[in-house]
Formats: C-alpha cells, structure tokens, sequence
C-alpha cells in the first residue's frame, strides 16, 4: 500500500510522523511525507522519501516569536503589532497555496 503523510512544523511537530512513516516502512509500504522544505533532509535521514511543501518553517516561527515578543514587551506598539501580523497572515496565505499545490 502507498502512503503520504504530511506533517508541518518544526522537528518536534514532524517527529511523531517520522516515527509512522518508519514503522509503516517496516510492515512494507511505500511511505511518501510531505514536510516543510527545510525538513527534507531532516526526514530522508530517518530513510524516507520527502518532497517540500509550503515554506521554510523557521521563517513562520521566527514572525510568531517577534509577534509574541512584541505584544510582550511593548503591546503599546500596536502599528508594529499589526505589521507583523499581517506578515504572519501572508506567509500563511502563501504556505496553504504551496501545500495545496504539492
């Protein structure tokens, strides 16, 4: 049987798939995941095929993190808040339309 697990994230959302994708490998299906593309490598050397999907997941946590670290140290700052959660709006715009078109 052929199977395609997607996972998106960092290391820590992709790592219970992996351990799926693996034990399904073991019983003799083909395995196909789908991870952010800066996870490719992170998967093929667990000894999956990975195809790219979406955009580099670090860029998304880094615009979280500043967006969480602003409403934290300065929520009177709301033109600077409202800027990076407009970022944060298009990136995940953008990753939906590439994970969809993967």
């Amino acid at each position: 049987m052929k199977f395609v697990l997607a996972c998106y994230g960092m290391r820590g959302d992709v790592d219970p798939g992996v351990v799926v994708g693996r034990e399904l490998q073991r019983r003799g299906h083909d395995v196909c995941f789908a991870v952010a593309p800066n996870l490719v490598s992170f998967v093929e050397a667990a000894g999956l095929t990975a195809v790219g999907c979406g955009i580099d997941s670090r860029v998304v946590a880094e615009t979280q993190r500043r967006y969480w670290t602003s409403l934290a140290r300065t929520p009177w700052k709301i033109r600077e808040r409202n800027r990076v959660g407009a970022e944060i709006r298009e990136q995940t715009t953008r990753c939906w339309r590439e994970m969809t078109e993967t």
